[in-house]
């Protein structure tokens, strides 16, 4: 996955995925793929940071030019590790 991450504000990584594999069989089952995608990304970061919230927006499925994930860290602990997101 092509992906830009920034941090804009402490507790808080924005991941900007530009491409997606899977984009033409998200766009037949939309809630299957994105559902996977999802969980797959949370279970990544509370391995890194501990208990995460994520919000996510798949607009690449419909057109858009990336799919957003805010991903909020629920502990007092801060973010110390960078998250790397690579091409594949």
């Amino acid at each position: 996955m092509l992906a830009g991450v920034t941090t804009s504000n402490p507790g808080i990584l924005e991941v900007s995925a530009f491409n997606c594999i899977l984009r033409e069989l998200a766009a037949r089952q939309t809630n299957h793929v994105h559902g996977r995608d999802r969980q797959l990304l949370v279970g990544m970061c509370e391995s890194h940071f501990g208990k995460v919230k994520v919000k996510s927006n798949f607009a690449i499925t419909e057109g858009g030019q990336s799919c957003q994930f805010r991903i909020l860290q629920m502990s007092l602990q801060s973010l110390v590790q960078p998250l790397l997101v690579r091409a594949v």
